[in-house]
């Protein structure tokens, strides 16, 4: 493909002292192909040169990962052009884009997708508040608040579609912020939360159990026969004694039973105790 001379000028006009030449050579490199399966290119960006949208001389079909090197290329050419940027970030993002890339492109393109992101970021800031003002100022946030409130009261349908949704996404919800909070100790898996739970939840969990009477459920008879059965075939109680005794866990926790007993649950300190003021406190 041969870029006309017109659409070379317009280019190199709009940033006075980029070299868009890398870029242009990129382009005209790429075989003329057809649309199927390809994506369409604007040699001028469609956003800064609207009159060249439908301009076939300013067309090219390209792979998606030819479609990122274009943009990567456009990027390169004027990094201070914070549009070019943004476009390049957020095709990275798609994985048609960045699949077919080899190791040595992927490693050149960090800078660059490092400025897109940034930049992407402070716009979104910007303009949310920008936007969120103008939104309040002129009252359509008030005004699509009270008709939405009224259509969804008038629903019955939708209502009971949301209740619903938040039934299953907050089932979802609660899973995926379980697993993130144990991956990064948060929340009640923080170090020394777990043990301040169990005292506090342990107690109230308990009592509720009592009073509604789920626990004299539990306890029958035939769940106890269950449970000593069960209990006697893994060797219950001399077999696991052993055990632990031999492993050394009944050392390592004996000490911790007593701590907590005598010390944390009566609020002393004890100086000759190794375990006062440590970290299991």
């Amino acid at each position: 493909m041969t870029i006309i001379g017109a659409l070379r000028e317009e280019l190199s006009a709009l940033i006075p002292g980029a070299d868009f030449a890398p870029y242009l050579s990129f382009i005209e490199s790429r075989p003329q192909r057809e649309k199927s399966g390809l994506e369409r290119h604007h040699i001028l960006p469609r956003k800064e040169f609207p009159a060249h949208v439908k301009n076939p001389d300013n067309l090219i079909f390209l792979s998606p990962e030819d479609h990122l090197r274009a943009h990567y290329q456009l990027a390169l050419c004027a990094p201070n052009f914070v549009p070019f940027q943004i476009v390049f970030y957020l095709m990275s993002n798609w994985n048609q884009h960045i699949f077919n890339l080899t190791e040595s492109e992927l490693h050149a393109c960090v800078e660059t997708y490092k400025r897109g992101k940034e930049a992407h970021r402070e716009w979104s800031r910007t303009h949310g508040q920008l936007q969120g003002r103008k939104n309040i100022e002129s009252g359509h946030i008030q005004a699509l608040g009270k008709l939405q409130g009224k259509k969804n009261v008038e629903n019955v349908h939708r209502a009971r579609l949301n209740a619903q949704n938040r039934k299953l996404y907050g089932y979802l919800g609660g899973r995926v912020s379980g697993r993130k909070n144990r991956e990064l100790s948060r929340g009640f898996f923080a170090p020394g939360m777990a043990a301040k739970g169990g005292r506090i939840g342990g107690s109230i969990a308990g009592r509720k159990a009592v009073e509604s009477g789920q626990l004299a459920s539990i306890r029958t008879p035939e769940n106890w026969a269950k449970a000593l059965k069960k209990l006697q075939e893994i060797g219950w109680p001399k077999e696991l004694g052993r055990r632990n005794v031999e492993s050394g866990q009944l050392a390592k926790i004996r000490p911790m039973g007593s701590h907590t007993r005598w010390h944390v649950n009566r609020g002393i300190t004890n100086p000759k105790c190794s375990l006062c003021g440590g970290e299991n406190v």
